[in-house]
């Protein structure tokens, strides 16, 4: 079997849905010899090109302006400028490679992941869709969504809804096929082999020590991801306890990176907080070394570090988010559940440190069971046979 995998973004221009499909087509490649080719989209790039990352040969289609400068209405008008060139790039790399490919999987929004599930369908060729955040609806192009929501009324066409959110959300939209799993988790990353580490860890990677209680978050700089009220929240506890904030800073979320900062300041929070501002290739470590791993994004489409944290052993405080929260959450075994007010979590944080080392053990396991790549791969596999067998049955 051959796929090309459509993704909006990829590295070196972070994306989570990004990083996902790139270790789940190593994973599916190893195990299974799937053979794939990527083709991706860019908010911070400009034009074609080729590069290699990992091994595997990218094709990036990006437009004539590169959208990550503008905001607002003008952003939506540079974006619309760049489909002539995003869908004459897309059309020109396919032309001469469709034979090569039994399907197609693709991974968030772009011009390109619409042209080519359209394309594709015209053909017969079987397409998985991937709903990566939370969205208003999941057909994508939105000024051609009519012919998207015709295309998954067919057997050989299926979205997967990381989380049941985004399954309401399919189902409410009369899709078809409708696979709802969640993200897959490295069990050879997250485990709680490495979490008896942490304190091994925490002297390598942060300033801080074995008498700390060290709060951890690994996530882009983004409003979305809501650091700022971590911020808050770390000014209402103790001076003991000490915050870790990791992740990238594009250039889109500059303004509100520097934000961050000068909330550092102003809060005098300087010796109590360590920033690690670059893309994270070791996520298992930051949740590892922490006494509370923290998720208080204010949208997602899963939130896969959630089940990452827990496989680790670590004890998880979160924004309620439903669908997500009440899904994958289990109170007072994994962790505790609280709107955004800094009191609450205040709260939360303390008893989430109170949950006893054996129910943080038994619920990595049955997470690890439950969500670990061995078993998602699996149904992928089972998956793709399905929806290739009602292509064929169809044509």
């Amino acid at each position: 079997m051959r796929i090309l995998v459509v993704t909006s973004k990829f590295q070196p221009e972070y994306s989570g849905s990004g990083l996902r499909a790139n270790s789940t087509y190593i994973r599916l490649n190893k195990k299974y010899k799937i053979q794939y080719d990527i083709v991706t989209s860019s908010l911070e790039y400009c034009g074609v090109n080729d590069y290699i990352y990992e091994n595997v040969k990218i094709r990036r289609i990006a437009g004539y302006f590169k959208v990550a400068n503008y905001k607002g209405t003008l952003r939506r008008i540079v974006v619309w400028l760049n489909f002539p060139f995003e869908m004459y790039g897309s059309w020109r790399y396919i032309k001469g490679r469709i034979d090569r490919y039994d399907m197609l999987h693709t991974f968030g929004d772009s011009w390109a992941v619409g042209f080519y599930t359209w394309y594709f369908s015209c053909l017969n060729k079987p397409v998985m869709r991937e709903l990566c955040n939370e969205i208003s609806t999941p057909y994508f192009p939105l000024p051609f969504k009519r012919v998207m929501k015709k295309l998954f009324t067919r057997d050989n066409m299926m979205m997967v809804a990381i989380s049941p959110m985004l399954e309401s959300l399919a189902t409410k939209n009369s899709v078809k096929n409708i696979w709802q799993r969640p993200n897959p988790i490295d069990e050879n990353k997250f485990n709680l082999e490495i979490r008896n580490k942490k304190m091994v860890i925490r002297a390598r990677i942060s300033p801080f020590s074995n008498n700390d209680i060290v709060l951890t978050y690994v996530a882009m700089f983004w409003r979305n991801k809501n650091q700022l009220f971590l911020l808050r929240v770390l000014s209402k506890l103790n001076k003991n306890y000490k915050l870790v904030l990791a992740g990238p800073v594009t250039l889109a979320h500059e303004i509100y990176y520097n934000d961050v900062l000068a909330e550092i300041d102003n809060l005098n929070l300087n010796n109590r907080v360590h920033i690690v501002n670059q893309f994270i290739d070791n996520p298992e470590e930051y949740m590892a070394m922490a006494d509370v791993y923290l998720f208080p994004s204010r949208h997602e489409g899963l939130g896969t570090p959630i089940l990452e944290a827990q496989a680790c052993g670590v004890p998880i405080v979160m924004n309620e988010l439903p669908g997500i929260s009440d899904r994958w959450i289990n109170i007072g075994n994994a962790g505790y559940v609280s709107s955004l007010d800094e009191n609450n979590w205040v709260k939360s944080i303390h008893k989430a440190q109170a949950i006893e080392d054996h129910k943080l053990h038994e619920n990595a396991k049955f997470m690890s069971r439950l969500a670990g790549s061995e078993t998602i791969d699996k149904e992928y596999l089972k998956k793709f046979n399905e929806i290739s067998l009602d292509a064929t049955n169809e044509h």
